[in-house]
């Protein structure tokens, strides 16, 4: 008669993860080693410029994972023009090490067809952005209050298989945003008395 040799992680009960401890080598591929969320309660109103909104610092616990990135961007319409053309807006995901600085982020996805903006003071180029808009729909520009009360959003995901880190790697997922004109973040563009929250998701899983 064959013998059964129990393995130990088979029993219930008695052990702890600290007598036992799991660790990403023994999961399959695909597993979510950890999730990262970023959710901040700030508004803000900015005028041509290139900003940083969002931001998930990680830790690989895996070998050359693949990151999974959802965001959706709040923010007030642009003005009450008849004519948005001056009001070019972009996202785009960047991705650096932690340590490093601003200026090295990358492009992680984008489309090759954005060309309007500029990501300055990093090395996210054209066709970085995932979301550009060259007139900016402005959907409540004659209701009595001109739209100025409430907030639109645009939402993007993506997998980013293109990474080779170590464990133990500290590494950055960033949303950026470029403005030709002004952006009200997180807020209505009459006042931060009316407002909204964005969010970045940053998973990473085993490859």
């Amino acid at each position: 008669m064959a013998l059964t040799k129990i393995n130990t992680r088979s029993l219930s009960g008695t052990l702890t993860t600290s007598q036992y401890p799991i660790t990403s080598n023994d999961l399959p591929a695909g597993s979510i080693l950890q999730t990262i969320i970023h959710s901040p309660a700030t508004t803000a109103a900015y005028s041509t410029t290139t900003s940083k909104l969002l931001q998930c610092d990680i830790v690989t616990k895996g070998l050359n994972s693949h990151f999974s990135l959802e965001c959706s961007i709040t923010y007030g319409q642009h003005s009450t023009d008849a004519n948005n053309d001056s009001h070019d807006t972009s996202f785009a995901f960047g991705q650096k090490l932690t340590s490093a600085a601003d200026s090295t982020v990358t492009k992680v996805s984008g489309q090759s067809t954005n060309t309007r903006h500029n990501f300055a003071g990093t090395q996210m180029t054209t066709g970085s952005a995932w979301y550009q808009t060259d007139v900016p729909f402005n959907p409540n520009r004659s209701d009595t209050h001109s739209g100025a009360y409430d907030t639109m959003n645009q939402q993007a995901s993506f997998l980013d298989t293109t990474r080779s880190f170590a464990i133990g790697t500290a590494v950055s997922y960033s949303v950026w945003m470029y403005c030709q004109t002004n952006f009200y973040w997180n807020r209505v563009r009459h006042s931060p008395a009316n407002s909204g929250m964005s969010y970045l998701i940053l998973r990473e899983i085993k490859a």
